[in-house]
């Protein structure tokens, strides 16, 4: 192994004796020393003057209190000469100094051996030294790597943004201002790099248009896509239909039956629709072309009340939906005997075979457009909504303009002038809310069954007298409130709170719907103290006895 250049800095003789004497010994691991190849001085302007002459110098161990430019003074010369790039250096300290060092000076060393030691001890703590550095090296390896990982994400983030705001990218301004926020060895953690992407992207729409109003949902929506991708991830029902018939194309010949064709290409496309199907949970459905026009214009609207009004599972359900028509578009195409005979060559020649898979492309496009479509189309509306009845601003919104009105898209849009009386017409059938009662008291039902019906054509109200009745019920129908009687009881359960608890333990709807603040339980003021302590725990609402029009409203549409 070549010896090593070493330069010791240090006003003590004593020291330079010492250092020298350990170095000497040999028990550093990676370097070999000899008397040649060690050079000393005794003070830092020395010590500068020394390595500006001698490139060959590569490693220096100094002390930190040394006169005339102090180890920490060195450090900077050195940055600022860049000839610290080429230098291992090892300060010496005090103990009572530890501590002082600044951070920008530890940055530039390998580490700090502390006085007072001898030769044994200070070989020790060089290879300790060493075998950090090495380790801190790596890290910062690593560090760096990822910087230019984010730092390519940054840039995707906001060309994206810019795209969508039509905005004009000017990468001679962009890239210095990302870089500039990396001159560092520190690891950017999550929030951090959040907001990084919000200073950027604000200094830089800043520096080309001042009067642009950063979008906010937009960046959150780039951001929450890089860290959740799998919350945002396509159906990809397209590839894998496109996979099934390529395969059915491949495998299928002259000699194939019709049992190979349910094998090979029935079944597979059985399961992709099921599969997706299986994604929604949510029994409603809507038809598209009477409802869909309007979602950018809803998602407008809540935006505009309430800038803060985070649209994104909506917009990725719709993204799905625009899947499921070119899904939809690919499986037309072979809806034609002509064309499944030229695609599927081999088995042309039979008939029987061309009539089963036209038969099942018939199905499969009437499954797409009437049992998949419509049921995501009901779950973006729902889940916009969700969101926005827990937006305290648009909350307010709809207790103000909507009054004694059902909250949902039609009357809202209606009430914002962007839909007609008229147009309405054709939503009524999908502002039916049905809703189901338990209860044994007379009054109660007729009040819901009689007197709300009038007073709010849209409700269709189910009443139930008996719990096992009710179970089937829940089964079976299509609902969107559960009101339950305190009162109610029967052999089995003594009141309507045990119900209560086994329906939410059982039944996934009634879950759900507690968790919408659809869950409501009809109680007395002197019911009131025993039920409240569970609310917090089962998520239900509580409607007080005796029963109005005008408080099963308030607590139905406007939460209070």
């Amino acid at each position: 192994m070549q010896p090593t250049d070493v330069l010791i800095i240090d006003d003590s003789k004593v020291i330079t004796k010492i250092t020298t004497k350990a170095l000497l010994l040999n028990k550093i691991d990676g370097y070999a020393f000899d008397v040649e190849h060690i050079h000393i001085a005794y003070d830092g302007m020395e010590a500068f003057e020394f390595l500006g002459s001698h490139p060959e110098i590569s490693l220096v161990i100094a002390d930190v209190m040394i006169p005339r430019l102090t180890g920490e003074e060195l450090i900077d010369r050195l940055i600022d000469t860049n000839r610290i790039s080429s230098l291992d250096v090892i300060f010496m300290s005090t103990q009572v100094n530890k501590g002082s060092i600044h951070k920008k000076s530890l940055e530039h060393i390998q580490g700090v051996i502390y006085k007072p030691f001898n030769d044994e001890t200070f070989s020790e703590s060089f290879n300790q030294i060493s075998q950090n550095a090495k380790i801190k090296l790596d890290e910062t390896k690593e560090i760096k790597q990822n910087h230019s990982q984010q730092t390519q994400y940054l840039n995707s983030w906001i060309s994206d943004y810019l795209q969508k705001e039509s905005l004009e990218l000017k990468t001679d301004i962009l890239e210095p201002m990302i870089n500039l926020e990396f001159e560092h060895n520190n690891v950017v953690n999550n929030d951090e790099f959040f907001m990084l992407f919000n200073s950027v992207l604000d200094s830089y729409i800043f520096e080309i248009d001042e009067t642009h109003q950063l979008n906010l949902p937009l960046i959150k929506n780039i951001y929450d896509r890089w860290r959740e991708p799998e919350k945002f991830q396509d159906l990809g029902v397209v590839s894998e239909f496109d996979k099934i018939i390529t395969a059915a194309k491949n495998s299928l010949s002259e000699k194939s039956t019709l049992e190979d064709i349910r094998f090979i290409f029935i079944l597979p496309i059985n399961h992709l629709l099921n599969k997706t199907k299986k994604r929604i949970n949510t029994q409603d459905k809507y038809t598209y072309e009477d409802f869909m026009p309007y979602f950018d214009d809803l998602l407008e609207v809540f935006t505009s009340i309430d800038i803060n009004y985070q649209a994104t599972e909506t917009k990725l359900i719709l993204q799905h939906i625009q899947e499921l028509q070119s899904l939809q578009e690919k499986v037309k195409e072979l809806y034609n005997k002509d064309k499944i005979s030229k695609y599927f060559e081999k088995i042309a020649k039979s008939s029987e075979n061309i009539n089963a898979i036209y038969e099942h492309i018939k199905m499969s496009l009437r499954y797409i457009k009437l049992q998949i479509i419509p049921f995501y189309i009901h779950k973006a509306n729902s889940t916009a909504w969700q969101k926005a009845k827990k937006s305290p601003t648009i909350a307010k919104h709809l207790k103000s303009y909507l009054k004694d009105q059902m909250f949902n898209t039609h009357n809202l849009l209606c009430n914002k002038k962007i839909i007609s009386p008229e147009d309405m017409k054709q939503f009524h059938k999908y502002d039916i809310e049905k809703v189901i009662l338990l209860s044994k008291n007379l009054d109660t039902l007729d009040l819901f069954k009689n007197e709300l019906a009038k007073k709010l054509p849209y409700l269709d109200i189910f009443l139930y007298t008996k719990n096992s009745i009710l179970k089937r019920a829940l089964e079976k129908e299509t609902y969107c409130k559960v009101v339950i009687d305190l009162d109610y009881h029967d052999s089995i359960f003594q009141n309507g709170l045990l119900i209560t608890k086994a329906l939410l333990k059982h039944h996934k709807k009634i879950k759900s719907l507690a968790e919408n603040s659809c869950l409501y339980i009809l109680v007395s003021q002197e019911q009131l103290p025993s039920i409240s302590m569970y609310q917090d725990k089962l998520n239900y609402k509580i409607i007080l006895k005796p029963l109005t029009k005008a408080n099963i409203f308030d607590k139905f549409y406007l939460g209070s």
